[in-house]
């Protein structure tokens, strides 16, 4: 069965995804699987409520570290993850940047240079499986609001230029935490009516799961009513075909 990892007082932790005893692998959070499975990558080192200002990789076969994050990056960073091709890292939270990797894709390329692919303060930011598209979010209403913006992905070193996607929401509602299904076709979410004093990411309560059309959103359901703050959803499963 494959492995499943989730984060839980600060440390990364990988189990069966069938159930058994769980193996705390990193300090961090956000973790995310590389698209062969062998490595994780993670947000690291505390920056306080601001959250995480480094990017890791661990390469679970060889049970190695090693820092991805440029040197001149110091900023909080949410859910970093790979490339379908495994050539690019991208981090979020602030400018979003692209992070060329070596041939392992364990660790940053010799050579390479970040580069700004989305600006403004996109976060959670995801990569369709094919790699064509991108779907990220961005607190609006002084933070107590969220929505969800999408761009048609660039490897070049340029921004894209960003899309909001038509949610059918009011606009000061809480939308979080996009991923793409493995076609492509459809986008899970969460969303929430705006609560007062509490900002998109702290909700604790009254927020579920939606499964809309990607990207003309025609036709979304809800599929979690569980009345708690179900955040972080992710399909499972390889792309169409495959």
């Amino acid at each position: 069965m494959p492995n499943s990892s989730y984060v839980k007082n600060g440390c990364v932790y990988v189990m069966d995804i069938a159930g058994g005893e769980r193996k705390p692998v990193a300090a961090g959070g956000g973790a995310h699987w590389s698209p062969d499975g062998k490595r994780l990558i993670y947000a690291f080192d505390t920056m306080g409520r601001a959250g995480y200002g480094k990017t890791a990789i661990l390469d679970l076969e060889t049970d190695t570290e090693e820092v991805i994050s440029p040197a001149n990056v110091n900023r909080p960073i949410h859910m970093p993850t790979f490339t379908p091709d495994m050539k690019f890292a991208v981090v979020s939270n602030g400018d979003a940047l692209l992070i060329p990797l070596n041939e392992k894709a364990n660790g940053p390329a010799p050579d390479g240079k970040a580069a700004c692919i989305v600006r403004g303060h996109p976060c959670n930011l995801e990569v369709s499986r094919d790699g064509k598209w991108w779907s990220w979010v961005v607190d609006t209403h002084g933070d107590y609001g969220a929505w969800l913006q999408y761009a048609e992905a660039r490897y070049d070193g340029q921004p894209v230029r960003a899309v909001s996607l038509k949610l059918g929401w009011p606009a000061g509602s809480v939308n979080y935490f996009p991923d793409f299904s493995p076609d492509g076709k459809y986008l899970v979410y969460v969303h929430a009516d705006q609560q007062k004093g509490v900002k998109s990411w702290e909700l604790q309560s009254r927020q579920e799961i939606y499964v809309t059309r990607f990207p003309d959103c025609e036709a979304t359901v809800r599929i979690t009513w569980s009345g708690a703050a179900s955040q972080h959803p992710h399909w499972w499963g390889p792309p169409a075909g495959k």
